[in-house]
């Protein structure tokens, strides 16, 4: 109970400036989530899955607010990685996928910018070589497919694979591939404290952009779809808002590294775009609605059968990296030039992150303080549903954890950090 009492004395405990409604709102948010914490296991909402670790990166991120969420963090962190193993899962359990135990890897880096100690680095590091090992195994075993006839200069040489050779699973999409090239790029400023030659991840993560580059995977809408298919092609099936997300400040890391204003003008496409197509006109969030962006097969009620409310965690995922991408676009433009034209794309990513966080608090909360919908507009007509704690598709903790990040992300870039040293 001690770290549940945490949550209800959060909005103003850090600071004597007082909080915006950003980060009054985020508190709320956060009280939602600190309450589902399993502190037997150090997890929160559903437990051992990427949804968890979502959750706990929004949690960290809240802790930039507010430090007195250190402990909880920490001991998270110590009960996760103390969970006994399980066969033929990620390390630390987070799933079967690639993709699971990034979501892992991104909680702890997040950790690490409140709580600045090398184990959460150094944890984020043992999932990277994981799945570089796996992505060795995939190569030595000649199951690799989908190489584009790329001659690079590392492994993974090819893509990441959705999951581990012994899934079986040769299919390669858009989110296992831009979060290693993001979790590489954030890697590479400790790559000699890891005991890596200094140019490790950062090679990794420029062989990861020629393969996006030439998997075709972004459409001509801007948008980037799911995946390839079989015959390693752009299948133009959904493009679910976090695919949007997780590349965008990887693209400002690589901007900054290369001095390239390519991939930064590629980044804030990608942002335009979902403001035009993935948006209540270019105010509030939703997901990719059938084919309203004319480049996609299906919407995100077509995707592996259930309704929208299924994938309520991918726009809070997509919010907190869009933050990071503004967060680091004044850096970016410093290394590439044209500081006016990123100053003004700044502006209008704030206000549309404003503007949705707005709607999210005034037409998205469930009543009866049961969290947040999935429906930042409150208009969609499956409303009521995706507040029912007992609607098999609704999940309540990961809709709340993505509201959680929708205001954490305003906050992040409106309100200064508080309560940052820790008296711990």
């Amino acid at each position: 109970m001690r770290f549940l009492s945490i949550c209800w004395a959060m909005a103003g405990a850090a600071s004597g400036s007082a909080p915006s409604d950003y980060s009054t709102w985020a508190a709320t948010a956060g009280a939602e989530v600190v309450a589902t914490y399993d502190p037997s296991t150090g997890r929160f909402g559903a437990p051992g899955d990427w949804q968890a670790a979502n959750s706990a990166e929004a949690v960290a991120k809240l802790a930039r607010q507010n430090a007195s969420l250190i402990p909880l963090i920490r001991d998270a962190f110590e009960k996760t990685v103390a969970s006994r193993p399980v066969k033929q899962a990620t390390p630390d359990n987070w799933g079967q996928g690639h993709d699971d135990v990034m979501w892992g890897a991104f909680a702890w880096l997040r950790a690490y910018e409140v709580d600045p100690q090398m184990k959460y680095v150094q944890r984020a590091a043992v999932y990277h070589d994981w799945i570089h090992t796996n992505e060795l195994a995939w190569a030595r075993e000649k199951k690799d497919t989908c190489t584009y006839g790329l001659n690079t200069t590392s492994a993974p040489i090819s893509g990441i694979h959705s999951g581990p050779i012994w899934t079986d699973s040769i299919d390669k999409n858009t989110i296992c591939n831009t979060q290693w090239l993001q979790l590489s790029l954030r890697l590479h400023p400790f790559a000699k404290s890891l005991g890596k030659p200094t140019d490790y991840y950062l090679t990794l993560a420029q062989d990861a952009w020629r393969w996006l580059e030439h998997s075709n995977l972004r459409n001509s809408s801007g948008l980037w779809s799911d995946g390839v298919g079989d015959s390693c092609v752009n299948t133009h099936d959904v493009t679910f808002t976090y695919n949007q997300g997780v590349v965008l400040p990887a693209l400002a890391l690589m901007a900054q590294e290369t001095r390239n204003a390519s991939v930064l003008a590629l980044a804030t496409g990608t942002v335009d775009a979902v403001i035009k197509y993935l948006s209540y006109g270019g105010t509030v969030l939703h997901e990719p609605e059938r084919t309203n962006n004319g480049t996609e097969s299906e919407g995100c009620d077509q995707f592996w059968g259930g309704p929208c409310r299924r994938w309520a965690m991918f726009k809070g995922i997509f919010v907190r990296f869009l933050a990071d991408f503004v967060e680091e676009l004044p850096a970016a433009a410093a290394k590439v030039g044209g500081q006016p034209i990123w100053a003004a794309k700044r502006t209008r990513y704030l206000e549309f992150l404003k503007t949705s966080a707005t709607s999210a608090w005034t037409h998205g909360k469930c009543p009866q303080d049961l969290g947040f919908s999935y429906d930042w507009s409150g208009t969609r007509k499956d409303f009521k549903l995706s507040c029912d704690p007992n609607d098999q598709w609704t999940n309540l903790p990961s809709s709340t954890s993505a509201a959680l990040d929708l205001f954490n992300a305003v906050a992040q870039l409106t309100d200064p950090p508080i309560g940052q040293q820790s008296t711990l």
